[in-house]
């Protein structure tokens, strides 16, 4: 079945463009497969009301060849078959020594973390209430309004875990529906493209060493790392986003249009997971809606704004199936605390900056920031007197108080401002803002009646930290394709060559 899954994921690839290389479609194939017979399953839950592993693979295997016969119809009109066309030389110049032992060092991982998914069950607290419980139940009973769901007090009792958007829970239910003993093959599957996906998205902008070290800082992320191996919906609502923030890069910038369809997909698929996504459409929205009113295209917004119908659908779904007490984690009203602020803040940075939670991955992004803003302020004085000033009242800051996450914010868009005008990454630092922001209000707007939302456990230390795995990708991503970081390693590639280019 995880072969067909795949294979469904590679032709949905194929048909949306020729736009990605092979290896790209390699890559991504499993978790877009993954996520898409996630909705397979769905369907099947809301029209047969029967989610069994034969209906699963004739669904698939049906959407396949209409994925693989389009494509073929597609490229037959352009005259373009695949077997028709020229085959490019090998090319190795891109191989340094550097590259071969980042490689290895992120293969000893992947393999780590699969031989643990392998040989280590479910142990976790929320996926053995939530996640894993839910899928064992759809996998019994074939319906996702199961006997669980349908139980006031299971529900009450599990709280939240059990109404998280079913992408996993549906994923996770492949694997006892085919006879296995535990579900963490789906981890292995996620990690091991996880590993992939983000190397082959850096290479879109930078050379493959540094594609390759900034993979590993990325792939061994001291909390990340640790959750591979968890059966939780973080790092797959993280793998989904990432994808979906990056491919709306690509094509932003690079104007490659199969890049935007993608993005489109995959921000779905991590609503799928996990809700709170739903801000990154809201980001990226915002970016489209600048580019709208630019250059007059109003296409490219209307078709992004219908991404959110998914978490519409799951929550009616919700509504209409689940029976539950209305607890309620937010207050009703929008108001004004300034401690309760100034602790969230604190709390966040003090999380963002934790050596055993995020290693020196803030730290990296913050002096990333401050070495852009020097190098575009050197580059165009004229227009950057002002951040030149800003950053100079930073640094008085700075040292007078140290850095938080408000600091952070404005050192953010001070590197946002520098760039606005060679357009470098300032979409990029848009959308991580206002969904950072954006994730941040949500926990001031919590509920702290009983004094639990920052205490060891609660929704800060817990909650809070595990979001964060969205934006530590991101904040990587932005300092390997930062003009002085992309000029440095091209510098080294051209001395670590261990292939010259071909003629």
């Amino acid at each position: 079945m995880f072969i067909l899954i795949f294979l469904l994921g590679f032709s949905l690839l194929a048909l949306i463009s020729r736009d990605f290389k092979i290896t790209e479609r390699l890559a991504l194939a499993m978790p877009i497969g993954l996520g898409l017979t996630s909705f397979i399953m769905f369907i099947l839950d809301q029209t047969t009301h029967s989610i069994t592993p034969d209906a699963i693979e004739v669904f698939v295997c049906v959407c396949m060849v209409a994925f693989s016969a389009l494509r073929l119809f597609l490229d037959w009109r352009a005259s373009d078959l695949p077997w028709k066309r020229t085959r490019p030389k090998m090319d190795l110049s891109w191989l340094t020594l550097v590259w071969v032992i980042f490689a290895g060092m992120t293969a000893y991982l992947v393999y780590g973390i699969t031989l643990k998914c392998m040989f280590w069950p479910p142990a976790e607290f929320d996926t053995i209430e939530g996640y894993d419980l839910l899928s064992k139940a759809i996998a019994r009973e074939h319906i996702i309004a199961n006997s669980i769901l349908s139980n006031k007090d299971i529900v009450s009792g599990c709280g939240p875990r059990l109404l998280y958007p079913p992408l996993l829970a549906l994923c996770n239910s492949l694997c006892y529906m085919t006879g296995m003993e535990t579900p963490k093959l789906i981890n292995s599957l996620f990690f091991v493209s996880w590993a992939f996906i983000i190397y082959l998205l850096l290479r879109r902008f930078v050379s493959s060493t540094n594609a390759i070290l900034f993979s590993f800082l990325t792939i061994s992320v001291p909390e990340m790392f640790a959750h591979a191996s968890f059966s939780l919906t973080n790092l797959p609502c993280a793998i989904y986003s990432t994808i979906s923030v990056v491919s709306f890069l690509v094509w932003y910038e690079q104007k490659k249009e199969g890049f935007f369809y993608l993005s489109f997909i995959a921000v779905i698929f991590a609503m799928w997971t996990r809700s709170e996504a739903i801000l990154f459409v809201a980001a990226i929205m915002a970016v489209l809606l600048y580019a709208t009113i630019r250059e007059k295209k109003f296409k490219y917004l209307a078709i992004y704004a219908t991404s959110i119908i998914p978490f519409v659908i799951w929550n009616m779904f919700l509504k209409a199936h689940v029976v539950r007490e209305q607890a309620m984690f937010f207050e009703k009203k929008l108001f004004y605390d300034s401690g309760k602020m100034a602790q969230v803040l604190k709390s966040a940075w003090e999380l963002m900056t934790s050596s055993n939670l995020y290693g020196v991955t803030a730290y990296i992004f913050i002096a990333g920031l401050f070495m852009g803003i020097l190098i575009n302020i050197a580059t165009d004085f004229q227009r950057n007197k002002f951040v030149l000033a800003a950053l100079a009242l930073w640094l008085v800051v700075y040292m007078a108080v140290g850095i938080n996450l408000f600091s952070l914010i404005l050192l953010i868009a001070l590197a946002g401002y520098s760039t606005l005008w060679n357009g470098e990454k300032w979409a990029l630092l848009a959308i991580f803002t206002i969904s950072l922001l954006a994730y941040t209000a949500l926990f001031y707007q919590m509920k702290n009646d009983d004094g639990t939302l920052f205490n060891p456990g609660g929704w800060m230390q817990s909650g809070y930290k595990r979001g964060l795995f969205c934006y530590a990708p991101l904040a990587l991503f932005y300092v390997a394709t930062s003009r002085w970081v992309k000029w440095a390693f091209d510098k080294i590639d051209e001395q670590m060559m261990i292939f010259k280019k071909p003629a």
